[in-house]
């Protein structure tokens, strides 16, 4: 087949006439016999038989190429860039009249919960991440010589807020206290008699999934960290595999906790409680919060602490944490894996850090995944992915970050300098944008 078109008639050589006229007489017969097979098959077509392969076959090799044969548009378009990872416009830091160590986003509302600048609980509302209106909130434990007591990790539960936060005192003393609130302007104290509030230490994380919530305990000792479910039939249950319910150390640390693709997913690392040494990054994942499986120890997770878990926007999960956990990070860095079940990790790709350099939040946005983390322990690092597989750099800020969270196109963290003299609390608000 050519793409040439057929050369016009005068270029042809000349034709005897004799030979002329009996090619039209022939052709004119064999116009009939073409129009009495057309007729023959119509009418076995139309009887409801179909045409004979080989006529079938007779038709598709003389016929010329339709319009529809030609590649489409579409066949031939180049394809189109993959997106970029989300970006973010910072606004200057704007200082905060409290200490803040929880954010999130409860429909229209952000959330700022903590201890106020006076001690004692503290919790703030905002419509738009810049006016905050403080809350009123019960003290359950009024002190006037320490930190006392402060709101911690939020969620809303039915048509209820809760938070479960904890008790700053003497000499790390900490236990287990909650409030909850309809729309987070005012907070009554939740009392409970669950072990939960009888004997735990701090809650690191909690979510809500189905059919249950669960909360992860951090302990004050090494490895010893507890898992807790919440039904409304039997308040908290602590369902730490092989350790419930006893004062046996569970050997493995419980840093964060998230719902997703139909099962919880815990983030920790396993180690030796006698000794601190022999870690390695480890994950608990179950369907209904009461029966766990752990993932199996591999090299890449050797020396690993991880310490925060989200949902990838194509399913599956990612997690972030420390190397050279031995050494609390120190000389180690932030590393990144992704999962599709929650136990099985591979590594992900993230940028060149320095050393140091320690996870505090993933946030889902749109168009990817957003990360912070402190640097140094002084300042905010940023990062941010379109899938969870590969980071990139996405900015510093100057403060430490203590939390996170986004709603629509805005970004927010909270920072504390923690400069040599310094102090104060702060908002770094962004912009969040899609990479060019």
């Amino acid at each position: 087949m050519t793409d040439r078109p057929p050369k016009p008639a005068s270029a042809t050589r000349s034709v005897n006439p004799v030979v002329a006229i009996g090619g039209v007489i022939g052709a004119i017969v064999l116009v009939g016999i073409v129009i009495f097979a057309l007729m023959q098959r119509d009418d076995g077509e139309t009887a409801g038989g179909s045409p004979s392969p080989s006529a079938g076959a007779s038709a598709i090799g003389s016929a010329a190429p339709s319009d529809s044969a030609a590649p489409s548009a579409s066949a031939t378009a180049e394809p189109s860039e993959p997106a970029g990872p989300p970006t973010i416009a910072w606004e200057a830091p704007a200082p905060f009249d409290g200490e803040p160590w929880e954010l999130l986003v409860d429909g229209d509302t952000w959330l700022a919960l903590g201890w106020a600048t006076e001690r004692g609980p503290g919790a703030w509302t905002s419509s738009d991440a810049i006016t905050w209106e403080r809350a009123e909130v019960v003290d359950p434990m009024p002190d006037d010589l320490f930190r006392g007591s402060g709101l911690g990790p939020a969620v809303r539960l039915g048509d209820t807020l809760l938070s479960y936060g904890t008790f700053i005192g003497c000499c790390d003393g900490r236990g287990i206290l909650a409030w909850r609130s309809a729309a987070g302007s005012s907070w009554d104290v939740l009392e409970s008699d669950s072990p939960l509030f009888q004997t735990g230490y701090i809650v690191n994380e909690l979510v809500v999934g189905d059919p249950a919530l669960v909360a992860v305990e951090g302990r004050y000792s090494a490895f010893s960290g507890r898992i807790w479910r919440w039904t409304e039939d039997t308040s908290w249950v602590e369902t730490t595999p092989g350790t419930a319910g006893t004062q046996d150390p569970s050997g493995v640390t419980t840093s964060d906790v998230i719902w997703a693709d139909g099962r919880f997913v815990v983030v920790g690392s396993r180690g030796d409680p006698a000794t601190g040494g022999s870690i390695t990054g480890t994950s608990l994942m179950s369907t209904d919060g009461e029966t766990w499986q752990e993932s199996a120890p591999t090299p890449e997770l050797a020396d690993v602490d991880l310490l925060q878990v989200a949902p990838m926007p194509g399913g599956g999960f990612v997690a972030l944490g420390v190397s050279d956990a031995a050494n609390f990070g120190r000389d180690g860095g932030t590393v990144a894996f992704t999962s599709p079940d929650g136990l099985a990790w591979t590594p992900a790709e993230m940028p060149s850090l320095g050393p140091a350099t320690r996870p505090e939040e993933i946030i889902v946005v749109d168009g990817g995944l957003v990360a912070v983390g402190t640097e140094g322990g002084h300042t905010t690092i940023v990062w941010s992915s379109t899938d969870g597989h590969v980071w990139t750099d996405a900015g510093r800020l100057d403060y430490a970050p203590l939390a996170a969270a986004a709603s629509d196109d805005t970004f927010v963290v909270i920072g504390v300098d923690q400069s040599v003299g310094g102090g104060g609390y702060f908002i770094h608000r962004g912009t969040l944008g899609a990479a060019d």
